[in-house]
């Protein structure tokens, strides 16, 4: 093909022969795809291909070539790397499996399964609700409500058939340049959040880092799932970056802790009668977890500029690019739980950067789902 494009004195002509030469491979994917899926006979075949697909998309470890060891050798779809691991061939290939893992997953069946999985398993409640949310809104064009104290209500669909892994500072698929909405799972080195949910609509952009919850926010936001750390460098985390255990405090009421909470919420009345402006500014210098991931996502770079008030608690920041434009308005850290939002909130403030998406944001349907049989 590149032999033949050399002799054409028309550059356009390389185009069309570039996509008709993906079309073609792509026909030939499909077919190989739905002919083996035709071709699963037994029950033994069938669950072996239910349970890479659900290893693949579900899954935060790097998938590992034994998952496939049974189901969908040499289809083309998917290719190995380092002779141990698998990535998708190209986002055709991902999205003729997701297809796939949908039909499986996303079915009325499954997600029955799951909501009398979540009804009953205390101990796996947690990561049954994590699995639910994204199955069920993923295939289901109904909105959801997200708030905050400090930002409007904002309604959102999350249906969207495009899914990417975020691997160490790679997507796979491979993708240079986002240009349609599409889901992000994270990496297990990413504890802070379980999902991005990218929305495009009109070449406008908000991207939505979700942390998911079935406890509230206080008793769910500690130690390495603190989202306040996602804002800090990664290295050095007891410096002086390190700002007060904030997000550690416990909702249990020891004389020690009313007084911190007393006194954060003194923090938080004085900090409402400020301006950003009269907010500390810092920096941050060096890696980022936010700030990393937002910059492979944008595909070009980016500053974060801490906001904290006098007790150096981060209240708010601000992304900035390389022109000195602010596009925080486009990020939206979210907190997923299944509690009312006076609940999950709990009575200590809250970071203006954090917004929820609690019980009353969700659809009728889904809110009854939640619902414990007594």
């Amino acid at each position: 093909m590149v032999t033949f494009a050399n002799d054409l004195p028309d550059p356009s002509w390389f185009e069309d022969m570039k996509t008709q030469f993906t079309a073609d491979v792509c026909s030939e994917m499909i077919e190989k795809h739905w002919g083996y899926i035709k071709r699963l006979g037994s029950e033994r075949e069938k669950s072996a291909f239910d349970s890479m697909l659900y290893k693949l998309f579900m899954d935060r470890t790097k998938p590992n070539i034994t998952i496939a060891n049974e189901a969908y050798i040499s289809r083309g779809l998917l290719v190995v790397v380092d002779a141990v691991y698998l990535r998708f061939y190209n986002s055709a290939a991902c999205g003729m499996l997701l297809s796939s893992f949908l039909n499986r997953y996303a079915s009325k069946s499954y997600l029955s399964e799951l909501v009398e999985r979540y009804r009953s398993g205390q101990s796996t409640k947690g990561q049954t609700f994590k699995e639910l949310f994204f199955l069920w809104f993923i295939s289901r064009a109904e909105e959801v409500t997200i708030r905050s104290d400090s930002k409007p209500f904002r309604k959102l669909s999350l249906s969207c058939h495009s899914w990417f892994r975020l691997v160490g500072d790679e997507f796979d698929p491979p993708m240079k340049k986002f240009t349609h909405s599409c889901w992000i799972l994270l990496a297990e080195r990413h504890p802070r959040f379980d999902y991005i949910f990218v929305d495009i609509v009109d070449s406008q952009w908000h991207i939505y880092f979700f942390q998911i919850s079935v406890d509230s926010f206080y008793n769910h936001n500690r130690d390495y799932a603190a989202i306040e750390n996602s804002l800090l460098p990664l290295s050095g985390k007891e410096d002086e970056w390190k700002s007060l255990e904030f997000a550690s405090l416990s909702t249990s009421k020891t004389k020690s802790e009313q007084n911190s909470t007393k006194l954060s919420r003194g923090l938080q009345r004085r900090s409402k009668k400020k301006s950003r402006d009269n907010l500390k500014q810092r920096e941050v210098k060096g890696d980022c977890q936010l700030l990393n991931i937002l910059c492979l996502i944008l595909n070009q770079e980016f500053t974060i500029m801490l906001e904290e008030d006098d007790s150096g608690r981060v209240v708010d920041f601000r992304l900035l690019d390389s022109k000195g434009v602010d596009w925080r308005d486009c990020i939206s850290i979210v907190y997923v739980t299944p509690l009312p939002f006076k609940e999950a909130k709990g009575s200590l403030s809250v970071p203006n950067y954090v917004e929820f998406l609690c019980r009353e944001g969700f659809p009728e349907n889904f809110r009854v789902l939640l619902k414990e049989e007594k």
